[in-house]
């Protein structure tokens, strides 16, 4: 009996520790409205052109195109990977977190020199895209796994 509850104990502990959910949010782009969306010294920008990603720093925007320098993504920025934007999405409180400053954009053109400089028209930003906590569906499936354990202690008696 001390066994059954001991396990069901670090479930939960695990559940409430390492089980969080993230939504993603999507926004047709407004080059004009949303332009400031750009200026945000605490975001990371990840830009997605065809089947390529990179993370772009020292954004400036001159008429209506964005200039600035592309980088490789840390790897602490690669969950968007396994993102399911209609489905449950789930991080580690510990180790994710920078998913929270992500933004990422999607474009039909970018054009760059030989060194790692793009140019990026506003009007080819096809759709934005952002994750925030989950906090609902989180709370849900803590709350389930408690009420299984403890009927699962209540029939172990």
């Amino acid at each position: 009996m001390k066994s059954v509850r001991l396990i069901g104990c670090l479930i939960i502990l695990n559940l409430i520790y390492g089980c969080s959910y993230y939504e993603v949010y999507q926004s047709h782009y407004n080059s004009f409205a949303d332009v400031d969306i750009f200026t945000d010294s605490d975001r990371f920008y990840i830009v997605h052109f065809n089947d390529n990603t990179w993370n772009i720093r020292n954004i400036t925007i001159l008429n209506d195109t964005i200039h600035g320098r592309i980088l490789g993504i840390p790897m602490n920025h690669r969950l968007y990977k396994s993102t399911d934007t209609n489905g449950l999405n789930r991080y580690r409180q510990n180790r994710d977190k920078a998913l929270f400053d992500e933004l990422h954009f999607y474009t039909s053109h970018l054009s760059s020199n030989q060194s790692d400089s793009v140019k990026i028209p506003l009007a080819s930003i096809q759709y934005l895209e952002w994750y925030e906590k989950d906090s609902e569906t989180t709370f849900t499936i803590i709350g389930a796994s408690i009420l299984v354990l403890i009927i699962t202690l209540v029939i172990s008696v």
